[in-house]
């Protein structure tokens, strides 16, 4: 019986670092690599992450925005579809896995073994150049960003212009 849970628990680790692995494969080009590189290093260090977001589409970003405002439920952003690094591929958002369930800052928060995990993963993203945004007012627990150079707003001009995007966002 405990051979066949351990399988079980083992096919479902697996499962979810696949789907993490995709997850980061639908970042920008520059930062696969490197994003790829501290998940493996997260491993590696025992420390169980679990990307719950790569990249999404400005009508997913719109979508998550309504949450908490003129949809019942928690603010999931506070970044309107366009203004989200996430709508270019240069954000992720992460949690902890433990069993099967993720915990999330606020749940690791109180618990010092698992904020200090968490914290080593923030350390690991910014060595490699990316941001949590922790003194931002829009900082959100769990997602790093690196906007290789630009800001959301040049991004969003160039975004524009290319898609001769006509509403005001």
């Amino acid at each position: 019986m405990s051979v066949v849970l351990k399988k079980k628990e083992s096919e479902k680790i697996n499962e979810m670092n696949s789907e993490s692995v995709r997850r980061i494969n639908t970042l920008h080009p520059s930062l696969v690599s490197p994003a790829l590189n501290i998940f493996n290093e997260c491993m590696r260090m025992e420390i169980p992450i679990y990307i719950v977001f790569g990249a999404r589409s400005t009508q997913e970003q719109d979508f998550m925005y309504r949450f908490g405002r003129t949809v019942p439920g928690k603010v999931l952003t506070q970044h309107r579809g366009g203004f989200s690094a996430h709508n270019y591929g240069l954000a992720l958002d992460f949690c902890l896995r433990f069993n099967s369930s993720l915990l999330t800052w606020t749940e690791v928060l109180d618990r010092p073994y698992w904020k200090s995990k968490w914290v080593k993963v923030i350390q690991l993203f910014n060595q490699q150049g990316w941001t949590n945004k922790v003194n931002d007012p829009s900082f959100e627990p769990g997602h790093v960003e690196n906007l290789l150079g630009h800001t959301i707003g040049e991004l969003y001009e160039d975004a524009k212009a290319r898609h001769n995007w006509n509403k005001d966002i």
